[in-house]
């Protein structure tokens, strides 16, 4: 039987951008080749006893851990999920083929006020991607972070970024993407 956990991802948009963010060192990888690897993804993450099994308010718990700068009046959440996915680790994470894990995720679409200046707080690096440069990365695959670098957001200068990382992020995510443009257009 895999583990399994219930938890919130939000689609983050700041100024027409997606923000993702890279998990904690504890959660990098080591290559074959020596090098490290870490993976970059929505923000959010499981529900704990605190949120009250509200997988909205996990996730403004886990913005608020995750981005410093930012206050609750910062952050628009919807009220309801854009969908819900049963994601299993080994599908989205190139570094974890055999993992078993599986996480039942709520997305939500968050919009964080437009004059706020994100920072990662107990993350190691934030990125802001323009949404169309988004659509086209490839998800799931690794890559080395210097492909990445002009879209660092204030990087936490204590810690020195791995070699190569991953988006880890459902196809869905994309797909509401791109629905959302040409509702805009």
């Amino acid at each position: 039987m895999a583990d399994k956990v219930i938890g919130a991802e939000g689609i983050i948009i700041h100024d027409n951008k997606i923000v993702l963010g890279m998990q904690k060192r504890k959660r990098w990888y080591t290559l074959k080749n020596g090098e490290q690897a870490g993976i970059v993804k929505t923000l959010g993450g499981a529900v704990e006893k605190q949120d009250n099994n509200s997988t909205r308010n996990a996730l403004i718990r886990e913005l608020l851990e995750e981005i410093r700068g930012i206050n609750i009046e910062d952050i628009y959440i919807d009220e309801v999920p854009i969908f819900s996915k049963n994601i299993k680790m080994k599908d989205l994470n190139p570094y974890e083929p055999d993992s078993e894990l599986e996480m039942e995720a709520d997305f939500y679409i968050v919009k964080i006020d437009k004059k706020c200046k994100l920072v990662p707080n107990d993350l190691p690096m934030l990125m802001e991607i323009p949404i169309e440069e988004f659509l086209n990365i490839n998800l799931s695959e690794s890559m080395s972070i210097k492909s990445m670098e002009e879209y660092m957001l204030n990087k936490n200068m204590k810690t020195r970024l791995p070699s190569n990382y991953a988006i880890m992020a459902p196809i869905e995510v994309k797909s509401f993407l791109r629905s959302r443009g040409d509702e805009e257009r």
